[in-house]
């Protein structure tokens, strides 16, 4: 499903970017704790097309913290993911069957809270032997400094991997964006933080062989990629997860982030609007439609300092685009679409 959202005027030339989201990109996961579904204790619920939920562990599970819009997580604490895991596979140029990588980017909005000397898994997907030698890739916060973190894909074993480090998260709530176009070299990876970036990487290897495809599914949290104790998962709060198949570009970074303000599902969308067209017509307000939820597209006539929004009306989504149509509207209106 694109991600790509516009408004366009029928009786005029104006094209305005609603959501600042990747105008290119296809999302194949979308989580968001502030929309987690309709039973958040036992599962985080994928808004994108790819329906990929998440279980949440019965032995230890995350805390659904709903005034938080958050899922809080201590490090045993992990939810799996149901569905098609080949979709996250992300083999690279390196696989000896055909050797066409997979590009991808995936987007956390988090919290740390540092706790001992023990890693902090976000996101993986590995075969979890629980020896340290795991095949797959892991997103992952680094316990030797409060700002590092890791990415890594591993054929095998410790010494044949790709690993790349940043050393610049921040506190708080923050955005952390990594990037990869598939080729398998770490030169290609790139970080971002908070909107900025690419960062610099203080540490890497570059060593991968093989393929990394494994048939385990996603895991958000706790997995076994190394020997007890040090299968540890995220401590902290897990805002959002997205991932998608290409490689989001430093402008996408940008409008993701969008000057601090991160758009989320359960929060109203940003609108941005600097165009005006000379008359009045018919205004069609179209946009990517996420499968099964609810749209309300709203408009304003105050301009966007401390505006009132009204709804024009409520479209369910069949994951393409959904259309509607303001017989009043003007160039002097401001339209968005709020997700339900």
């Amino acid at each position: 499903m694109k991600n790509k959202s516009i408004l366009h005027f029928i009786a005029g030339s104006a094209f305005v970017c609603v959501l600042a989201s990747p105008s290119t990109a296809e999302r194949i996961l979308f989580l968001d704790a502030s929309a987690p579904g309709d039973d958040p204790e036992n599962q985080w619920n994928d808004l994108s097309a790819s329906q990929y939920h998440f279980a949440n562990s019965v032995e230890s599970p995350a805390t659904y913290n709903a005034a938080n819009g958050s899922y809080d997580f201590e490090t045993s604490n992990s939810l799996r993911g149901t569905g098609d895991s080949t979709l996250f596979d992300f083999d690279t140029e390196f696989n000896e069957t055909d050797g066409i990588g997979t590009p991808f980017s995936i987007v956390a909005y988090v919290e740390k809270v540092p706790v001992g000397d023990r890693g902090y898994h976000i996101l993986s997907k590995t075969d979890e032997p629980g020896t340290g030698n795991w095949l797959g890739w892991m997103l992952a916060g680094n316990p030797d400094a409060a700002g590092r973190y890791d990415f890594s894909m591993q054929p095998g074993n410790n010494a044949d991997r790709l690993y790349a480090r940043t050393d610049d998260g921040t506190s708080g709530p923050m955005l952390l964006v990594v990037t990869h176009d598939g080729s398998g070299y770490e030169e290609n990876v790139n970080w971002y933080v908070n909107g900025q970036g690419p960062t610099s990487k203080p540490y890497r290897e570059d060593w991968l062989v093989g393929t990394i495809v494994n048939d385990n599914d996603l895991v958000i949290g706790s997995a076994l990629t190394g020997p007890a104790p040090e299968n540890t998962g995220w401590s902290g709060s897990i805002y959002f997860l997205e991932v998608f198949d290409t490689v989001l570009t430093e402008e996408d970074v940008t409008a993701r982030w969008n000057g601090g303000a991160v758009a989320r599902v359960g929060m109203d969308s940003p609108v941005v609007d600097t165009t005006t067209v000379a008359g009045t017509g018919v205004v069609e307000i179209s946009f990517n439609a996420l499968n099964g939820t609810d749209h309300a597209v709203q408009y304003t006539d105050d301009g966007l300092i401390s505006p009132t929004w009204t709804t024009h009306s409520t479209i369910t989504g069949k994951g393409k685009t959904a259309r509607a149509y303001d017989v009043d509207g003007s160039p002097a209106r401001n339209y968005r679409y709020v997700l339900q």
